[in-house]
């Protein structure tokens, strides 16, 4: 019974590890999506097109 209970503890901390440990948050598209920086300058230079057009 202890091996059982032992057992389960140790699945119950992989699937914590896999639902909250650091690699769930690192995804690949994951940096572009609050990159305000570079979207800032993206929106400056079309408005810049625009206006010389």
């Amino acid at each position: 019974m202890r091996k059982h209970i032992l057992l389960l503890e140790e699945q119950l901390r992989l699937a914590r590890l896999r639902k909250f440990g650091a690699r769930s948050e690192k995804l690949p598209f994951q940096g572009e999506l609050f990159d305000e920086a570079e979207l800032e300058v993206s929106l400056e230079e079309v408005e810049k097109e625009l206006a010389e057009a």
